[in-house]
């Protein structure tokens, strides 16, 4: 009966932890660059205790899915859509972190950022734009080469990871490489000036996985009650004895 408790407790927090998993996916159904990812449970161990049942302990992993969005033409002069396996570097709080959101702006300070703030990266470091220059157009090209009329001003960093599954998301669009995994320069990856690359979450699908798990929640909630019900009745009827 107790092990029946705790089987019921356990699956019900790895419900509620999807269910979280699903609603910010949802919620980012809008951010430019972001990509789904799906949490899958890895058993870390099994054991027998005492009492001749068993003790399994597993823990809930992130895969991320870097499959292309579809593109959305916005013909802002600072959005850029990535076409490709590549990632913008970009650096936030002194860490290099990476994203595909390629909704840029210069600050107040001429420095080319994201859209959440961080600092887009050229060849040597941040970009930045000089004072004088603030009010030209420019011009990025397909290998991200940012163009002030006919005068480079540097190239957006790109790079790609041999594993990009593994890279760990930190909320909307950035993510950080694992420390055993090395971006490396990237070459395929081209760019559209004027264009967004979309969400890659399904609404749809999302939504159906959320009401389906909502429904399995209440069925571990309905049997933690009964099994909880019985242990009540058979604790009093012992103590009759």
């Amino acid at each position: 009966m107790l092990e029946r408790l705790r089987s019921a407790a356990n699956a019900m927090s790895i419900l509620l932890r999807r269910q979280e998993h699903l609603a910010h996916q949802l919620a980012n159904l809008d951010t430019a660059g972001y990509k789904r990812d799906r949490l899958f449970l890895e058993m870390l161990q099994e054991a027998l205790r005492e009492d001749s049942t068993y003790q399994t302990q597993v823990r809930l992993q992130q895969w991320l899915e870097p499959a292309q969005g579809e593109l959305e033409h916005t013909g802002g002069q600072l959005d850029v859509a990535l076409l490709g396996p590549g990632w913008l570097a970009v650096e936030q709080a002194g860490e290099v972190l990476y994203t595909r959101n390629g909704r840029l702006h210069w600050d107040e300070a001429g420095f080319l950022r994201t859209s959440s703030g961080a600092f887009v990266l050229g060849q040597t470091g941040p970009i930045r734009l000089e004072e004088a220059r603030w009010g030209a157009r420019v011009r990025i090209d397909g290998e991200g080469v940012l163009w002030l009329e006919e005068r480079r001003l540097d190239r957006l960093r790109l790079v790609h990871f041999a594993r990009p599954e593994r890279l760990e998301k930190l909320g909307g669009s950035l993510v950080r490489a694992p420390a055993d995994m090395r971006p490396q320069p990237d070459t395929q990856t081209r760019l559209r000036q004027g264009y967004l690359e979309r969400s890659t979450v399904d609404p749809l699908a999302a939504l159906a996985e959320l009401i389906a798990l909502h429904r399995l929640f209440e069925f571990q909630q309905r049997s933690l009650q009964t099994a909880d019900g019985l242990l009540g009745r058979v604790t009093s009827e012992m103590a009759k004895l």
